[in-house]
């Protein structure tokens, strides 16, 4: 019964985890600092509860996902790498998000970037796994809108949702000529 906001910060060059809870989504508590990854090149952690520990996966390098565990939220064990590389040459992993689903698989989402490069062709990939060690290869589920519209430019940081009867909704940041940013949401009976 307690919400947990979780979130990224770079201070002189190191990346730390952060944490706040509320038990009223009104009022927070104070800040925490939960993980220290010493890695400049950490990005987008997706952080779940399951099993009795925490799961935290930060993306490395644009390359690969670094898997931590940790029981209390403080102390952490480095426990794999994890590939999510496309068949595709060039494109780079950027702001993910994992869920688990009634099944005990988990499901990945990812917007990659065409060479890294930002405000042009990005696209948002799929994978899953029945084990957080092998994922499937990353296909792609959603690309920039058409001219003019709210996504037209960039995709940012994907969230996956589903529901009790397999329903899926995906949340995606978004932006179009002219720095404005929005917020889609996308939905599918089965990925």
């Amino acid at each position: 019964n307690v919400l947990e906001c979780w979130w990224r910060e770079v201070i002189g060059g190191t990346t730390y985890i952060k944490r706040k809870k509320s038990s009223n989504g009104i009022a927070w508590g104070a800040e925490e600092t939960l993980f220290n990854t010493g890695l400049l090149d950490a990005l987008s952690p997706v952080v779940i509860y399951d099993e009795g520990k925490y799961k935290i996966w930060v993306v490395y390098r644009r390359e690969c996902l670094k898997y931590y565990e940790s029981i209390d939220g403080t102390n952490w064990q480095y426990i794999r790498d994890i590939n999510v590389t496309t068949l595709e040459p060039n494109w780079k992993v950027w702001h993910i998000d994992i869920i688990r689903n009634e099944n005990g698989e988990y499901e990945f989402v990812g917007c990659y970037q065409n060479n890294g490069e930002f405000d042009q062709n990005n696209f948002i990939f799929y994978a899953k796994s029945k084990d957080n060690i092998t994922y499937s290869i990353p296909i792609k589920i959603l690309g920039n809108g058409y001219p003019d519209s709210f996504d037209e430019l960039e995709l940012y940081r994907p969230c996956l949702c589903i529901d009790g009867r397999g329903n899926y909704r995906m949340y995606y940041g978004a932006q179009k000529t002219g720095r404005k940013w929005g917020i889609g949401v996308v939905t599918c009976r089965d990925i």
